[in-house]
């Protein structure tokens, strides 16, 4: 594994087959990368952020919808779109809870690594 302060060394969050590089703003699973959608990425990296905390609507819209007032259902969707991406409730695997009247929990074991860099003759 890769030290901090190596050239080319990723920041990682790892959970369940994926690996998430925020900075990158990239999603894999099983080292080939996920297609996802810019608001429901930006979604699951402030769940994740707070992973194991109950983040309000409030919280959740004012970081994805900067300045913008949005319909709660805006917010319903992307999550629903994000928990169809990760595979949500498929088998037994759990990711993104819903907390009644309050917000949404990233609830799956959560770990960090830094990785290193992949060449771009890998990518």
């Amino acid at each position: 594994m890769a030290t901090q302060d190596a050239p080319g060394a990723r920041d990682a969050i790892l959970f369940s087959l994926f690996c998430l590089f925020p900075a990158e703003r990239l999603l894999e699973r099983a080292a080939g990368p996920v297609r996802v959608g810019g608001r429901p990425l930006d979604i699951l990296i402030l769940l994740i952020e707070r992973a194991g905390e109950v983040v309000s609507h409030r919280d959740l819209t004012a970081r994805v919808w900067q300045h913008v007032t949005v319909d709660p259902g805006s917010l319903r969707f992307h999550v629903a779109a994000l928990r169809r991406l990760l595979g949500d409730g498929e088998t037994s695997l759990r990711f993104v809870t819903n907390i009644l009247g309050r917000g949404y929990c990233f609830v799956a074991s959560v770990s960090r690594a830094t990785l290193p860099e992949i060449p771009e003759s890998r990518r």
